[in-house]
């Protein structure tokens, strides 16, 4: 039977529960940022290693697999931070140093070491006309492969000494792709009421074992890492793409979606929660400066014994208030900043 299609659009306290989660995930992308690496960092950083996964997956759910018009959200994605990306990365090289290999650096995503993002992103918005005839299909269940394959064949040339180096371990849009798809399939059930209607007790049970087995997942991101570390592969270590972290976004991206959907509407927002829809609205500005924040600070010599929550708290206040200010001197031309 052919599915219906339905008029579908989240209620207000679905998006402003999306936004939460963008600001609790640039929260972790700044933590993970703060790092340095050592041996107690690498336990805290798999606890934030999901967040440029469900930056994708949200990406993915909202957008609808039935569009009629893939040309024009392919160039609205695209420009929406192509622009900032070229500004910023040029700002980066000023900072750092032009010279020879700038024009590589900024087109491989070097300039800043985060910038891998925007080029993946930019690969998968041109891949989601296909992507949405793979979720349509009866075949989808391939959807969920292509990340695992494609990380199985980074771990092979790994063993090999042949470790892709950074950028190129990364911004290969195919280790991403799934949770990008996971979303969309999440999005396509929404729009044919594939999604049947849970019972508060099903909805806790969902939520306790997922957040359970993401936990476990964690050790196993330890594990990894160490395990990758001790045969060498350093760079392959430290990777926020592997196995275990793959398959633990998978997991929180389902308890991400019973939160967004099946959690009843409440009656008030705490501050707590503004507070992270207002991070989360200028998450994309955050993203694009906070190393540039980073990078000035690490040079004052008392920085290096503050705590790292204290310091990722610091940067994240910076950055946020740069892009506000930005944002109201700029007014309608700060999208140019991404801001």
């Amino acid at each position: 039977m052919k599915e219906k299609k339905i008029e579908f659009k989240y209620l207000d306290y679905q998006s402003t529960r999306i936004q939460i989660i963008r600001g609790i995930c640039i929260f972790g992308v700044v933590l993970i940022h703060c790092t340095v690496l050592n041996q107690y960092d690498l336990f805290i950083q798999p606890f934030a290693f999901f967040c440029v996964w469900i930056f994708l997956f949200l990406s993915g759910i909202l957008t609808s697999p039935f569009s009629e018009s893939w040309g024009k959200l392919i160039y609205k994605r695209i420009m929406k931070v192509i622009i900032p990306f070229f500004v910023w990365s040029l700002i980066y090289e000023l900072f750092n140093g032009i010279d020879k290999s700038t024009i590589i650096r900024i087109l491989t995503g070097q300039s800043c070491s985060i910038y891998y993002y925007i080029l993946v992103y930019i690969q998968i918005v041109l891949l989601t006309p296909l992507i949405a005839k793979l979720v349509k299909s009866r075949v989808y269940w391939i959807g969920y492969l292509i990340s695992f394959v494609a990380i199985i064949a980074e771990y092979y040339l790994a063993l090999n000494n042949n470790y892709p180096t950074y950028p190129f371990n990364l911004n290969n849009c195919f280790v991403w792709l799934t949770i990008f798809f996971f979303g969309m399939r999440c999005r396509c059930r929404q729009e044919t009421e594939t999604i049947k209607e849970k019972s508060k007790k099903q909805i806790n049970t969902y939520l306790v074992l997922g957040i359970v087995l993401y936990h476990i997942l964690i050790l196993l991101m330890i594990g990894e890492a160490f395990i990758w570390r001790e045969m060498g592969q350093i760079v392959l270590g430290n990777c926020i793409v592997k196995l275990s972290t793959f398959m633990g976004s998978m997991v929180l991206a389902n308890v991400i979606f019973c939160y967004i959907n099946y959690i009843p509407k409440s009656a008030n927002t705490n501050e707590l929660s503004k507070l992270f829809v207002e991070v989360g609205n200028a998450s994309f500005g955050i993203y694009l400066i906070h190393q540039l924040i980073i990078g000035f600070i690490n040079k004052l010599q008392i920085w290096q014994d503050v705590n790292l929550v204290i310091k990722t708290l610091i940067i994240l206040a910076i950055s946020y208030c740069i892009v506000k200010v930005l944002h109201l001197v700029m007014g309608k031309f700060g999208k140019i900043l991404g801001v």
